[in-house]
């Protein structure tokens, strides 16, 4: 009331303004200044007093609100301030006490106790509850200097609450450009205290633990102005101890913009141990620091941290790290897993809605084993978003969450040198591609792989800018050597001794263009079309297998007892057709002077299984034989191979029931008369041809010599 008095009658105090400054006028001049003073003030006194008005009211305002703020008993007032908190937040006030605000050069807030809880369903933040918690900052640095000074901070007692929340249907994506780094204010802490404080949150899945942060102490300690800041730091998390020990530039090493701020810190988990150490400079908003990290592998830490996956051997990382007002630069990345290594740069860069990521990263060795553990997780942890699969079915109906292929931009180059697998793997000797992303299109060209002497190449495109995701797989092979292909196999495919390098011989050329559509796996399954094709050149077929295929017991004995010998294979070809996920064949040829082996069949993704029949038809007289077509037929996850009985059983039924008549009569139903045709290589020549133009041009001559350069780099 005493400011609206006071406004309404500001006239009346500007006229008495006024006379005192006529006055002494007057009484400094002579008397016609005194007359044209007169008229001036009497002409412009409303003018000048709204001017006046305009100036003081402001003034005014901050003056009273400054005693308001300072003068008011706050705690005295709890219902008024939880109506406000709950009027202008989403949190529910269910308990304040001790309420203290403070306003002048400095902002502060505080309480003796405070618990509040969320109410916004799509809040992350749950609940908090502290028994104690102070905030002071200096003002007019904040508001002139973009710097925040934090001249005490108290949290004792306290208890935050995460866990998972639902993205929030009504939140639109916003069309401007972001906030920055370059936004962020530089922090100075004078003072600030954390004592036995808790962060709990909760996974997605119930079964797991929550993830529990518990620090015992930290503090900030600047104990003037010209010395070194201090941080300690010391608790748990979840069960193992960790402890944080951090050097920084003093207050007025703070306020010297144009001199480089100090920084070091030390943190260990467990077995586990981080140093950063460089400089920071505040006007530019620019920093450089050296990063080093090493640990025994993640055993422990990803029990702590609540991670499902397995393990690795011992890691080290370095790297050194810059950062501008609007990007992060990753150089000299030296990583190592086991015996696994690699090294490059990155740089992120936040100009943009869409914050950019580019890479070049280059890996001398990388062993399957070191880094298998990344990419194993606990199959008794099920995710509960994980839509049940129907009896029989192989591929998910879980929507594939194509989110953040949206939410970043990429350019990455990656280039394995030797690559060291297990099992099939074993064959890959390394790999080379680009990829990159730009608002959810996904774009792999090239993509190169060395294997077994040869190339696999090509590119693949992920489009996920729709809700229907479109996959376009192109890639080519040239130059495989089945030699090598075969060999790191062996124990999987023993046969009487025969050596996995004895057989098959030749090189493999192969071209594959597939396409898909669909926003689940198992919708895409059903989307699947285009060609697989596979042809051998130059190849041989061990013998022993080739009669074992047609169950020639007689030849297999020979050939084994003079160890195996190669037939030469005058001509391979597989190739199989898609459509709506169903794989059906088109040409199975494997053509020897032996025998012809041919093929038919199909392989549904969708139905979840595969039928296919491989028949021998020799071209050579023999006795003893019971052939019969060999199948390969099951669920994807169960394929299994063998030999059909109805035709053995029909076979030694009759030889049996001749034998009754005569013994040499039990023959007949084992001769094997040899009406195999010679010269079908011939009929598929066309085919043969349009798959190896079709591999060249997947694999260029270039694409050879870059792969072959590659692992030759490193002594392969």
């Amino acid at each position: 009331m005493l400011f609206l008095n006071y406004f309404m009658n500001l006239n009346v105090h500007l006229t008495y303004l006024m006379q005192a400054t006529q006055l002494v006028k007057c009484m400094l001049s002579a008397g016609e200044t005194c007359i044209w003073g007169e008229l001036i003030m009497h002409r412009y006194r409303k003018l000048i007093g709204i001017i006046v008005g305009i100036i003081l009211t402001p003034i005014i305002l901050v003056a009273l609100a400054l005693v308001v703020i300072n003068v008011v008993n706050w705690d005295k007032h709890r219902p008024l301030v939880t109506s406000l908190v709950e009027k202008f937040t989403d949190f529910k006030v269910d308990k304040i006490e001790g309420i203290h605000v403070g306003l002048l050069t400095s902002a502060e807030a505080g309480v003796d106790a405070l618990k509040i809880r969320q109410t916004n369903p799509y809040s992350s933040l749950k609940n908090f509850e502290s028994k104690q918690a102070f905030l002071k900052i200096k003002v007019f640095p904040f508001i002139f200097k973009h710097s925040l000074i934090v001249q005490n901070f108290v949290l004792d007692g306290a208890r935050i609450d995460l866990a998972p929340a639902p993205d929030d249907p009504q939140a639109k994506e916003k069309k401007n450009e972001g906030t920055t780094l370059a936004d962020l204010p530089s922090i100075f802490i004078i003072s600030a205290t954390i004592d036995q404080s808790t962060l709990v949150s909760v996974n997605k899945n119930p079964k797991t633990e929550p993830f529990r942060l518990h620090i015992q102490h930290a503090g900030v300690t600047s104990p003037s102005h010209d010395k070194a800041s201090m941080l300690n730091a010391k608790g748990k998390v979840s069960n193992l101890p960790f402890e944080v020990l951090g050097a920084f530039g003093s207050f007025d090493a703070f306020r010297d913009t144009k001199a480089a701020y100090p920084a070091r810190i030390q943190a260990k988990i467990a077995d586990h141990n981080l140093e950063a150490r460089g400089n920071l400079h505040f006007a530019e908003g620019i920093s450089h620091f050296d990063v080093d990290a090493s640990g025994p592998g993640l055993t422990k830490l990803k029990q702590a941290l609540r991670i499902n996956i397995g393990d690795i051997p011992a890691y080290n990382l370095s790297f050194v790290l810059d950062k501008k007002p609007n990007d992060f630069r990753f150089t000299e990345i030296k990583a190592n897993v086991g015996r696994s290594s690699a090294a490059g740069r990155i740089e992120l860069n936040f100009e943009k809605k869409r914050p950019f990521i580019w890479a070049d990263l280059v890996s001398d060795g990388i062993y399957q084993l070191d880094l298998a553990g990344l990419f194993k997780t606990d199959k008794t942890i099920k995710d509960p978003e994980d839509v049940p699969r129907p009896e029989g079915q192989y591929f998910s109906d879980k929507p594939i969450d194509a989110v953040a292929f949206k939410k970043v931009d990429a350019d990455i180059n990656l280039n394995i040198r030797h690559y060291e697998g297990v099992k099939a793997g074993h064959a890959i000797d390394g790999a080379n591609a680009r990829i990159t992303l730009t608002n959810g299109k996904l774009v792999a060209d090239p993509l190169r792989f060395a294997v077994s002497e040869g190339t696999i190449g090509g590119d693949l495109l992920f489009d996920a800018r729709n809700p229907d995701i479109n996959v376009k797989i192109e890639l080519g092979a040239r130059r495989i050597d089945l030699d090598k292909l075969l060999a790191p196999v062996g124990k999987e495919i023993p046969v009487l001794k025969i050596k996995p390098t004895d057989v098959a011989k030749g090189l493999l050329t192969g071209h594959m263009s597939l396409a898909m559509h669909g926003r689940t796996p198992m919708a895409m399954s059903k989307t699947v079309t285009g060609p697989v094709e596979l042809a051998i050149e130059n190849g041989k077929l061990s013998a022993t297998i080739i009669e074992l295929g047609g169950l020639d017991i007689a030849e297999s004995l020979g050939d084994y007892v003079i160890k195996n010998p190669m037939k030469e294979l005058q001509c391979g070809l597989l190739s199989f057709q898609a459509s709506h996920g169903v794989y059906q064949t088109r040409t199975f040829l494997l053509a020897t002077t032996d025998t012809n082996f041919v093929g038919e069949g199909q392989l549904d993704l969708p139905g979840n299984k595969a039928d296919f029949h491989l028949k021998a038809h020799p071209r050579d007289f023999s006795i003893g034989s019971i052939r019969s077509p060999i199948y390969i037929r099951g669920p994807l996850n169960h394929i299994k191979a063998g030999l059909e009985a109805k035709p053995i059983v029909l076979r030694g039924v009759a030889a049996v029931a001749l034998g009754f008549i005569n013994p040499a009569l039990a023959l007949i139903p084992l001769i094997e008369p040899g009406l195999g045709k010679n010269g079908e290589c011939g009929k598929y020549m066309a085919e043969l041809k349009e798959v190896q133009s079709k591999a060249k041009q997947d694999v260029s001559r270039q694409d050879l010599e870059a792969t072959k350069n590659a692992t030759k780099s490193v002594g392969r």
